[in-house]
């Protein structure tokens, strides 16, 4: 966490001293969101996981290699 902090702030000060355009502003708050929930929902799956529900990510690991099967 400190790392990303650290690197957080540094991108922040360089975009203070050159603000891009709206649209890009809009792309890095979208990719910012994503990155959020997507890192939100890993570390929520993982922790359900430390608790010993292994079945339910069995289910769930079958059910997207029956996915991936069918689709490729």
């Amino acid at each position: 966490m400190p790392v990303i902090l650290g690197a957080t702030i540094l991108k922040l000060v360089q975009l203070l001293h050159h603000v891009p355009p709206t649209a890009e502003i809009l792309d890095l708050v979208v990719g910012t969101t994503a990155s959020f929930l997507s890192g939100y929902v890993a570390i929520k799956l993982l922790l359900f996981i430390r608790r010993g529900k292994l079945d339910y990510f069995a289910w769930y690991c079958y059910g997207i290699g029956i996915v991936g099967l069918l689709y490729f």
